[in-house]
């Protein structure tokens, strides 16, 4: 109901559950994914990876019609983890904040 909009805050019930949860359980307020899964068998991409070599002596040709970054980090200082994305392509940058529970990992998985 949260991740939907439809959750009404009060004192009782299980909303004050979730209150005393927030308090003891900092991790349940993370945010949630909204996203629905939709299942595409159908492969309109290829996957190329080009040699060491030719990157060393920078002879790598990307031609794609988009052409992405991603990344997904962790402050050592803060605790704080985050996700970017850079498109190449439209020279547009994304950034997610992650909180302080999320390892690197998920981060990088999360950018990708």
């Amino acid at each position: 109901m949260k991740v939907n909009s439809q959750w009404a805050h009060t004192l009782c019930g299980h909303t004050k559950i979730d209150n005393q949860l927030a308090t003891n359980v900092p991790l349940s307020k993370m945010r949630g994914d909204k996203t629905s899964p939709k299942y595409v068998f159908d492969k309109n991409y290829t996957v190329f990876l080009p040699s060491r070599d030719n990157w060393l002596t920078q002879n790598v040709r990307l031609t794609d019609d988009i052409i992405c970054f991603t990344d997904g980090s962790k402050h050592p200082g803060l605790g704080q983890t985050g996700a970017s994305i850079y498109n190449q392509t439209t020279n547009q940058v994304y950034m997610f904040p992650l909180g302080t529970y999320t390892s690197v990992f998920q981060a990088e998985v999360y950018a990708i």
